[in-house]
């Protein structure tokens, strides 16, 4: 039997059982949809079990910090001060594109083997400029199953582009990555308060109708995820426990 890991997010936890251990999956939308605090939220969850967790983007250490900490209620920079959580900026360097990659997946593989990490998450605009054009798929499955021989359980974010490239590399990490999460804004109230929509496009290469979940994210409680309501699209979740959990 496959372990599962917990998110922290109630009703990824109770609908599906939680994540597959060791796997890779994708959190994509739009700007501003809590692709980050859902991240944030599952990276929370392994800390309050002593897991080493890590988070690789290219902004600040400090402005995830004040950015994230209070929307979730959680301290991150007393684990930091532990140094059960780590931040890895990293920085873009005039390598090429290959050069670059390979150099990104050593430094991440570097950095799991000497914390002893179990649970990341990864701002895929850092990755972004590695990409070859005209190895875009080459490219992804490269990383994709990099992480997977880590042994840690992968949260890639991805914020959601019109353009060509990225398209194609939304679609292609969709085809590589154990499962997909798809946010977007659902509807907007007369008061400018919007509800969004979380989506299960995957889960283990399969793609029949998941659940689909409705929430808000409340500014007056530090931008905290409140479910308004399920929307089961999928009735049988006994079968979505069951793929999720190997059984």
């Amino acid at each position: 039997m496959i372990n599962k890991v917990f998110t922290g997010i109630e009703f990824i936890d109770k609908d599906i059982g939680g994540l597959y251990q060791y796997g890779a999956y994708l959190i994509c939308g739009e700007k501003d949809t809590g692709k980050t605090i859902l991240a944030s939220r599952f990276l929370a969850e392994g800390l309050k079990k002593n897991e080493m967790c890590l988070f690789v983007t290219s902004e600040k250490p400090a402005v995830f910090i004040s950015e994230i900490q209070n929307s979730l209620g959680f301290d991150f920079s007393l684990h930091i001060k532990t140094g059960v959580f780590s931040i890895l900026e990293y920085e873009r360097n005039e390598e090429s594109p290959a050069s670059r990659l390979q150099h990104y997946i050593d430094e991440v593989r570097a950095f799991v083997n000497i914390k002893g990490v179990e649970r990341v998450v990864i701002d895929f605009s850092t990755v972004q400029d590695m990409l070859d054009e005209q190895k875009t798929e080459e490219n992804i499955r490269e990383f994709v199953k990099a992480l997977e021989g880590l042994h840690i359980t992968t949260i890639l974010v991805l914020d959601k582009s019109r353009s060509p490239i990225m398209f194609q590399v939304e679609r292609l990490l969709i085809k590589e990555t154990v499962g997909t999460f798809r946010l977007e804004k659902k509807q907007r109230e007369k008061n400018g308060k919007y509800f969004y929509n979380m989506e299960v496009e995957k889960i283990a290469g399969h793609y029949p109708p998941f659940p689909s979940w409705e929430f808000e994210i409340s500014k007056k409680e530090g931008f905290q995820l409140i479910v308004k309501r399920e929307k089961l699209v999928y009735s049988d979740i006994k079968n979505i426990k069951k793929t999720i959990n190997g059984g």
